[in-house]
């Protein structure tokens, strides 16, 4: 990889681990409004202040996710492009470009969840929320198709930090 390249791999790096932080962050603070019992049930004990509170601080947090994931988009896409003629040399960049664009898919559509979200909660009033802010909310914590995707979209994002920290499958030209 030439020094370029390097770079973006940086890049590419500090964004998904940036993505990662504030992903845990948000889904703590989304967390808080839910009660564990069988199944993922809304608090019965919160009143409309804490609520509008907290789903305003998620949205906010939500922002920057977004962006970091747009922007982990953008230089992976760049990585590809740079070293498209290099992925059988670098078995680690082949793999972890597979699993990015492979889970980017279900993080789009979390991402226009989220702009929704975002549009929802601006035409709320008087620091209330929106019957369709709320459902957007809750359809992130409480959807089992949600539930399975964002956990693995998660790990897989995990699992390409650390392929571009060790390399593996590098093939050295001896």
């Amino acid at each position: 990889m030439n020094q370029k390249s390097n770079y973006i791999k940086a890049l590419s790096l500090i964004t998904i681990l940036l993505w990662i932080g504030s992903s845990i962050i948000r889904s703590t603070i989304g967390f808080t409004l839910f009660e564990i019992k069988d199944q993922f049930n809304l608090r019965n004990n919160i009143d409309m202040h804490e609520l509008y509170y907290t789903i305003t601080t998620y949205i906010n947090i939500t922002f920057y996710v977004d962006l970091f994931y747009i922007l982990a988009f953008l230089f992976i896409t760049i990585l590809f492009l740079m070293n498209s003629n290099k992925l059988k040399k670098t078995g680690w960049l082949f793999i972890s470009i597979v699993l990015f664009y492979l889970f980017s898919i279900p993080e789009i559509y979390l991402i226009l969840n989220d702009i929704d979200l975002y549009y929802y909660n601006l035409h709320s009033l008087n620091n209330t929320i929106s019957d369709g802010s709320l459902h957007l909310f809750k359809q992130r914590y409480i959807l089992d198709i949600f539930k399975i995707v964002q956990p693995m979209s998660f790990l897989s994002h995990l699992a390409i930090a650390f392929f571009m920290i060790l390399k593996p499958l590098d093939k050295n030209e001896s």
